[in-house]
């Protein structure tokens, strides 16, 4: 009896035992599920990032083939041309932009002249266009000769003067003739150079109508260009006729007008200030052909 009962004790602390060995093995069960189950969460995850990253990279690349197809210009301007057509190859410069407010005027300075002419000095500014007198200033002056007459006798130097203001009524491509002021004076008259001559005491001289002779007048000069020379007297006054050459066999009269234009009789127009306060003409600043307003350098255009 004793035998048994010690039998079916052991057979109990068996089937206990097997029952822990169970339960354990179905924790163990549950955490592998549980871990295959995260692990294939996370491996959708991981395709669903793929997948996304995919079509980011797609629309990057169609966005910047969007943008390569807008023209856009480095700068603000008026189209003035358009060398592009529909259905063409998109290649080269497509259009070109200037600025048709902030005009410049390409024009050249002579040998002569450019040795006194400076960066920032201020400009009169006339044009067939309109009966505007207008303002600018020197903003360019090549250090070198252009190159077409570099090694001639008649040398000049590429340079841009800058128009003041944007209300100038001038257009691109218009002649425009520009005069540099060298110095300002007031209170004086502008000459023919061969106007001014000398008496025996080597005074220089002028000659001035009175009735049909002329009599000679000292003045003092100041500026002078290739043509012309400023001339200043308290016995000159507006109105005043006075022979163009010293030499009076090669005179014309000229007329010191009371609105101080300088003009002489005989159908010669000198074009010249004769009440001069404004400043004397460097005579270097206008190239043949006339000086054109170009598109205030900006660019060409972007292709």
């Amino acid at each position: 009896m004793q035998r048994y009962r010690q039998t079916i004790t052991v057979l109990k602390m068996n089937i206990t035992l097997q029952k822990k060995t169970r339960q354990s093995a179905r924790t163990t069960l549950d955490n592998l599920q549980k871990t295959y189950t995260n692990a294939k969460t996370s491996f959708e995850k991981a395709e669903e990032n793929l997948a996304n990253a995919s079509t980011s990279e797609e629309l990057e690349e169609l966005y910047e083939k969007y943008n390569s197809c807008i023209i856009k210009a480095n700068a603000s301007g008026t189209i003035t041309r358009v060398n592009a057509t529909v259905g063409s190859v998109a290649n080269g410069t497509v259009a070109v932009i200037q600025d048709t407010e902030n005009l410049k005027i390409s024009t050249s300075f002579r040998e002569y002249d450019v040795q006194n002419i400076e960066i920032g000095m201020q400009c009169i500014i006339t044009s067939d266009a309109n009966d505007k007198q207008l303002t600018g200033y020197v903003s360019q002056i090549s250090p070198v000769a252009s190159s077409g007459n570099i090694g001639s006798s008649d040398v000049s130097f590429a340079g841009e003067v800058t128009i003041n203001g944007t209300d100038h009524g001038l257009l691109i491509g218009m002649n425009a003739q520009a005069e540099v002021v060298i110095t300002q004076v007031s209170d004086a008259y502008v000459m023919p150079y061969d106007a001014v001559g000398a008496n025996e005491n080597g005074e220089k001289v002028v000659y001035v109508q009175n009735g049909e002779d002329f009599t000679p007048v000292v003045v003092t000069t100041g500026m002078e260009t290739d043509y012309y020379i400023e001339i200043t007297s308290d016995e000159l006054k507006d109105g005043m006729v006075i022979r163009s050459s010293a030499n009076e066999d090669e005179s014309q009269s000229v007329v010191f007008t009371e609105d101080g234009e300088t003009m002489e009789e005989g159908g010669f127009d000198m074009g010249m200030l004769g009440g001069f306060s404004g400043g004397m003409p460097s005579g270097g600043n206008r190239p043949s052909g006339g000086n054109f307003p170009s598109g205030g350098g900006m660019p060409g255009g972007r292709g």
